[in-house]
């Protein structure tokens, strides 16, 4: 059995085999980070702005700011304007949502965001992996794999995986 764990590139199943596309429930498929900023807060702090959200993440001894957005709502000149990073300097990440029709595939189970990519809100890839690996350990049999199980895998990861989907699209909603 090999697991790919290997993140959005998907290194051993390929990020070609995603067939599932997101981005209309999960928009922002660009997030523009600030790190080395003075940390002062204590908790996460998340608000949402008319382009996509915005995040402030304290650590220990820097702070790192961001800025979710639709590459077709906004372009990356009005995100660094909005983000406000005091000449800290700001990587740009494309995160496209979407996920695989099928996570285990022959004698390859992909986990985590070589399975799913859930946009940039909550970053919920580990949390997924932690649930599959779960999932895999209570199917897995002692020698080979049944096609039913590997269905029966595809479906719970799936169900998982499209329920952290809604949770997260939640976050884009205009309020009440």
């Amino acid at each position: 059995l090999f697991v790919d764990a290997s993140g959005p590139p998907a290194l051993l199943r390929g990020p070609t085999v995603r067939s599932l596309d997101w981005t209309d429930t999960l928009p922002a498929d660009r997030l523009l980070v600030a790190t080395g900023l003075p940390s002062s807060a204590s908790i996460d702090r998340y608000r949402r702005w008319s382009m996509g959200w915005a995040a402030d993440w304290p650590g220990r001894r820097r702070s790192f700011r961001a800025i979710a957005f639709s590459a077709a709502l906004c372009d990356e000149a009005a995100a660094r304007t909005m983000l406000d990073d005091a000449g800290a300097p700001a990587a740009l990440a494309e995160m496209p949502a979407g996920r695989q029709q099928c996570f285990w595939s022959d004698n390859c189970l992909a986990i985590g965001e070589a399975a799913a990519q859930f946009g940039a809100l909550e970053l919920v890839g580990f949390s997924f992996a932690q649930a599959q690996i779960g999932m895999a350990l209570e199917l897995l049999p002692p020698r080979s794999m049944p096609e039913r199980l590997l269905l029966e895998y595809d479906r719970l990861a799936g169900m998982r995986a499209d329920t952290l989907r809604d949770w997260l699209a939640a976050h884009h909603l205009p309020p009440a």
